[in-house]
């Protein structure tokens, strides 16, 4: 299986400095075109979309990437391949769309 989803995700939370503001709209666009489509396809286009970013975030998301394949096959997986991809994917949309659009703080005057 594809870890390039997971992988994704995990540089995104670890290096946030790897996805400038320009970089952070791209996904965002990216993930938005592609939330009702096939896993299969979500994981192609993600990962083309990889291929084409700076040499740091495809060395980090590759590193990620070979360490999960390596982890898997120690450890015994609980869900389908298929779902957890799945889950993946709605993590990262859903940490993209937060970071984009952090929640408003109400202000309450006392």
């Amino acid at each position: 299986m594809d870890q390039t989803i997971p992988a994704l995700l995990q540089v995104f939370k670890s290096t946030p400095t790897l996805f400038p503001a320009k970089t952070m709209q791209e996904l965002d666009i990216k993930l938005a075109g592609l939330e009702n489509e096939n896993i299969h396809i979500v994981t192609k286009e993600i990962k083309d979309w990889v291929s084409k970013q700076t040499r740091p975030l495809k060395d980090n998301v590759t590193l990620f990437a070979q360490s999960f394949r390596e982890i898997k096959g120690v450890r015994k997986v609980e869900a389908s391949e298929e779902e957890m991809l799945v889950n993946r994917f709605r993590e990262l949309r859903d940490a993209v769309k937060s970071k984009l659009n952090p929640p408003q703080r109400s202000q309450t005057n006392s």
